[in-house]
């Protein structure tokens, strides 16, 4: 978009530079030798001299004549160059040439009337750039001669500064000098004229549009069209998006096309695999999505994940625009069941096999609504109801009932906060920049649940391209603690492909929560496709003890499937690595 953005740019400055040469051109034609000389006239200039200027000095007038020499004849042709040399300094509203007797021969005079002081710039044309901006950008000083020349080229500087700075084009129009000191220039703001959406063969029209904060007939701003480009790139639907600003007929109204080349995924089918050389042990996750429903942006998705002692269920419905005004929906019913759960009692330590072992089933449902309350900005409000069944401890002093089986409601209502400012590359729509912070804090304890606490959650995400076609690098930092009668079996837990990487899956779980990802990732030169990356993992549960892991991983994109994410860690325990396979970026 910048190179169709330079482009228009140079366009609106060659109009802008025509328009000064024909000012300070045909501003008060030069007037040739009055007193009767004329080009006819054969006597020699013996003399160059300078009247009427009291604010510029005589050597800078006398700079510019550079076409009239001493002991040259009267030369007509000669002088107006000069007069036009002289106009172009750009502190006079007329210059005259004048010849008179001088030793024998002639001095050549040059009168000059300079500009009123000035007094302060007025603006006209404007509707929403600020005059007070325009003004600072200057270098005219207060009480100093007009110059014209000097406001010209500060102005061939100011429009695509303004541009750059504020977002908004500007067409000069005209420039008028009062006889009180203020200089009134009319400028005319760019307006958006039409917006051109091509490319689209299974997105409706109407998603991109939707989004889009600029409107056709209002004043355009470019740092909206790149705004709009991110927001629409965080839809995941495109491979590619490609804004293109082109001038029109009028001047000052542009048109604007969006050219989009949609993701090869029609639906996705992805699938994981986690290897624990130590253990032994093998789990899988199945994943079944479309995420562009009735080609509206809404996505389902089936998700199970199996293993020897773990089988779950997820059934889930997101729609971005569920109910006016953009307020979006999303639920999910889900069933988690796992056994030979492990929890470190009171009376053992981490590291030591000091531990209760139980099986444990969630069955439940949620649902969210989202509303965008600022830019990239979302408040979320959600509700989860959820049944917990726990059975087989091998402990059973920790059941309430006694008799190693317990049965209870979980239930909850939540607060979040999204905020997302990531920037995706318009070719390849990998994320290269900026970063997503997330805030959230759920209530237990509604309706008849067993235990009343609270959970706070706090996470954010930055990413970094220091140098084209260089390595991205890219951060995440998650914190987190839970405060009331928290269920023994509730808590944060780390290990895997999506917290700490290099351990079991979920092998360690408390009631606070600090986790760092930090991670190098690098597209091969031409291979768009393949990715490597090397990762650095660090999170406690307690904050207390703390555990680390390191390892390189692989991603490739699969037409149709999506990434898949390969990563080989190993742990600060000394422990074998361990192997992970998951789709998409973990963050």
């Amino acid at each position: 978009m910048s190179q169709h953005l330079h482009c228009y740019t140079k366009y609106l400055l060659s109009s802008l530079i025509l328009v000064a040469l024909f000012f300070f051109v045909g501003y008060n034609s030069p007037i040739a030798a009055e007193t009767g000389l004329n080009s006819s006239l054969d006597s020699t200039i013996l003399a160059i001299d300078v009247a009427g200027n009291n604010d510029v000095s005589t050597e800078t007038i006398l700079k510019a004549v550079t076409n009239v020499r001493l002991g040259e004849t009267w030369n007509a042709e000669k002088i107006n160059k000069d007069i036009q040399a002289i106009q172009r300094l750009g502190y006079f509203l007329n210059v005259e040439a004048k010849g008179e007797p001088f030793l024998g021969g002639l001095k050549l005079v040059f009168h000059v009337t300079e500009n009123p002081l000035f007094k302060g710039f007025e603006f006209r044309g404007l509707t929403v750039v600020d005059p007070k901006y325009l003004s600072s950008l200057f270098t005219q000083k207060q009480g100093e001669t007009i110059n014209l020349a000097k406001i010209q080229k500060d102005l061939s500087d100011i429009i695509p500064r303004c541009q750059e700075e504020k977002g908004y084009m500007l067409v000069f129009r005209d420039i008028h000098l009062g006889s009180d000191g203020k200089v009134t220039l009319t400028l005319a703001e760019v307006k958006l004229r039409k917006i051109t959406i091509t490319g689209l063969f299974r997105t409706k029209e109407i998603v991109v549009r939707r989004e889009l904060t600029i409107k056709e007939g209002e004043v355009l701003n470019v740092n909206n069209i790149r705004d709009d480009y991110q927001k629409i790139a965080r839809l995941g639907l495109f491979q590619g998006i490609n804004p293109m600003i082109q001038p029109t007929e009028i001047p000052d109204w542009v048109d604007l096309v969006l050219e989009f080349t949609e993701t090869e995924k029609v639906g996705q089918l992805n699938f994981g695999l986690g290897y624990s050389p130590s253990s032994g042990d093998i789990t899988g996750n199945a994943k079944i999505a479309h995420p562009n429903l009735w080609g509206m942006a809404r996505a389902a998705s089936i998700n199970f994940e199996f293993g020897e002692e773990i089988q779950n269920f997820y059934l889930e419905y997101y729609d971005p625009w569920f109910f006016p005004n953009q307020i979006s929906l999303r639920s999910r019913i889900y069933y988690d069941s796992r056994q030979n759960r492990e929890y470190f009692s009171d009376s053992g330590d981490i590291g030591e096999n000091l531990v209760d072992t139980f099986d444990q089933t969630k069955t439940g449902f949620d649902i969210t609504l989202g509303k965008p309350i600022a830019k990239n900005l979302v408040l979320n409000t959600s509700l989860n109801i959820q049944r917990v069944k726990s059975r087989n401890w091998s402990d059973l002093d920790m059941d309430k009932s006694g008799d190693g089986n317990q049965e209870y409601w979980n239930n909850s209502i939540g607060l979040s906060l999204v905020n997302d400012n990531r920037l995706f590359d318009k070719n390849t729509m990998v994320v290269t920049g900026g970063n997503r912070n997330y805030i959230n804090a759920s209530l237990y304890g509604l309706f008849d649940s067993a235990y009343d606490y609270t959970t706070y959650t706090a996470e954010t995400a930055h990413y970094y391209t220091p140098w084209d076609k260089g390595p991205t690098f890219a951060i995440r930092a998650k914190g987190g603690m839970m405060d009331g009668e928290v269920p023994r079996i509730e808590g944060y837990e780390l290990g895997g492909p999506t917290t700490l990487r290099g351990y079991k899956d979920s092998f360690i779980k408390d009631d606070k929560l600090l986790l760092i990802n930090a991670e190098a990732r690098y597209y091969l030169p031409k291979q768009d496709n393949i990715e490597l990356v090397v990762f650095y993992d660090y999170g406690s549960v307690d904050w207390k003890n703390y555990f680390s892991s390191y390892g390189v991983g692989f991603r490739y994109n699969i037409p149709m499937l999506g990434q898949i994410r390969i990563d080989y860690g190993w742990n600060g325990e000394g422990d074998s690595p361990e192997f992970h396979f998951f789709i998409g970026e973990m963050f």
